[in-house]
């Protein structure tokens, strides 16, 4: 860390390559982010600092991939103090978002299984395999297809 913070570049920069090498320490992260308040202090106050400190917290919470989101962003706040809370509760904000969307995915992809099997009884592995990929947008399409299609390929066809 030492020779991170002796680097010739922007606090900016700095912030981003301690992050990249301490943010997959959840034990660690908060002691160590804790000697660096100053470098956050320098990088928000820099043009476009507080957007960038947007998506560096942002990393963190992805980073550390925690099992209790918030009690990351409960650590973070103890650190970094008001100043950061704003754009910490906003990460929180889009990690709950991040989840609900997750969990609608899923949602649409078990009623698309479901009303599969129902008009078409058993489905292939490579079929479920797909629909187990599909994003949301595609997910959609195949549950638009269901209705109409007189085949299982017919639902699942490229666009």
């Amino acid at each position: 860390d030492d020779a991170l913070r002796a680097r010739a570049m922007t606090a900016l920069g700095r912030l981003v390559l301690f992050c990249l090498r301490h943010a997959r320490e959840p034990g660690r992260f908060g002691h160590e982010i804790a000697r660096w308040l100053g470098l956050i202090a320098e990088a928000r106050d820099a043009p476009g600092g507080a957007e960038a400190l947007l998506l560096i917290w942002r990393y963190i919470v992805t980073a550390n991939n925690p099992a209790d989101p918030q009690e990351l962003v409960k650590q973070l706040l103890a650190v970094v103090g008001k100043q950061e809370e704003r754009e910490i509760m906003s990460i929180a904000d889009w990690y709950e978002d991040r989840g609900r969307q997750a969990g609608l995915t899923t949602g649409a992809r078990n009623v698309l299984l479901r009303q599969l099997r129902s008009r078409f009884e058993s489905l292939p592995e490579a079929a479920e395999a797909r629909i187990q990929a599909g994003d949301a947008a595609q997910l959609d399409v195949w549950a638009d297809r269901v209705l109409t299609a007189a085949t299982l390929d017919d639902v699942l066809a490229a666009d």
